[in-house]
């Protein structure tokens, strides 16, 4: 993971309908392959489990349980097997089970009637599985981090404070003049993270003074591009759903 975790509280996971995509018509045939049944929605992805779930709001299973395999380990609801949203088995190495533990637990504590942002973990797991291996929506997801690299707050600095037409010129800044007990907080605390990011990754950050017309060096972007090539599906997962809801790439609330 690229950034820094500060002690907050962890934002608000991604929506259920947001992991599953919009409702569907929920009618279904069977088609098998290879002996296996598959159900498939009309004019849509398989009927899957995340689906149904994200289509009724309704708990249509009674037992959970953690399946450790040979290909990984993967979470099973009544002995089915989970799945994602594109049908895939919802199947993770063996090196993330305590991912598959969470997972599991976020299912078994369902109450009758679910909540759309209830199944965190599953979602994550979800995105790597169908999205973040390979391909145009992993590309889309670095280019969309990548941007957040001219957005993140600590970058933003007022050494004046700004009058009221300023401010609505430009817009707020993170760091302030006044009052001056803010002033000695975000220097001792901010001031660091700075010079951190900058020895960590071997960059030039620049600090802005408007929300305007800012942009990081190019050298900097490439740098922070070849970090995200390098992620694997899981961990650009997980990069994406801690940067998304803040629009930031390096500093984020946990």
């Amino acid at each position: 993971m690229l950034g820094l975790r500060s002690t907050r509280s962890f934002a608000p996971a991604p929506p259920l309908r947001q992991l599953c995509g919009t409702p569907r018509t929920w009618g279904a045939r069977h088609l098998t392959t290879g002996g296996t049944v598959t159900e498939v929605a009309p004019e849509g992805p398989p009927i899957t489990e995340t689906n149904r779930a994200e289509a009724t709001l309704k708990r249509f299973w009674k037992n959970v349980a953690v399946d450790r395999r040979p290909d990984g380990v993967a979470v099973k609801l009544d002995q089915r097997t989970l799945r994602t949203p594109g049908g895939k088995p919802l199947v993770l190495p063996k090196s993330k089970a305590m991912l598959a533990t969470l997972i599991a637990h976020e299912w078994d504590v369902q109450e009758r009637t679910m909540k759309h942002h209830s199944l965190p973990m599953t979602s994550l797991a979800s995105r790597a599985i169908d999205d973040l291996g390979e391909g145009a929506t992993r590309d889309q997801v670095r280019a969309a981090l990548l941007e957040y690299l001219d957005t993140d707050t600590i970058w933003y600095v007022s050494r004046e404070y700004p009058s009221r037409s300023t401010l609505l010129l430009t817009g707020p800044s993170f760091f302030q003049d006044e009052p001056p007990p803010l002033v000695v907080l975000q220097d001792r605390h901010w001031e660091p993270l700075l010079d951190w990011a900058r020895s960590t990754f071997d960059v030039e950050i620049n600090k802005f003074e408007s929300l305007l017309y800012n942009s990081q060096p190019e050298a900097t972007k490439t740098k922070f591009d070849q970090l995200l090539q390098s992620l694997d599906a899981w961990e650009m997962a997980g990069e994406h759903h801690s940067s998304f809801p803040w629009s930031v790439l390096l500093l984020k609330p946990s």
